[in-house]
């Protein structure tokens, strides 16, 4: 559907232009577009770019509520970090000596 918004082609050697209708219906931004593009980007990191040595990821998932105080509050913010980064170091020190 034109009306939602598209994108004008045309071709650089005979001019013939087409109209291409967005796929996600809208001009914002589309969490189908947007998952293409990421996994497409996640992709060529692992593929092309990151050199192939383990990697270890920690992720640290606070209460909603404390969610929104950390977005609000920088000191707060620093804070957790540092409480969640001595942990994961702990941790990792652990995992370590135990190998």
């Amino acid at each position: 559907m034109l009306a939602h918004g598209f994108s004008r082609l045309r071709c650089t050697d005979c001019t013939v232009e087409r109209l291409v209708p967005f796929s996600c219906k809208g001009r914002g931004f589309c969490p189908s577009c947007g998952g293409r593009r990421m996994s497409e980007s996640a992709t060529r990191l692992v593929d092309e770019v990151l050199p192939r040595v383990p990697v270890r990821q920690w992720v640290l998932s606070p209460p909603h509520r404390l969610r929104y105080l950390l977005a609000w509050d920088h000191g707060l913010a620093r804070a957790v970090l540092g409480v969640s980064a001595r942990v994961c170091w702990r941790a990792r020190a652990a995992v370590d000596a135990c190998a």
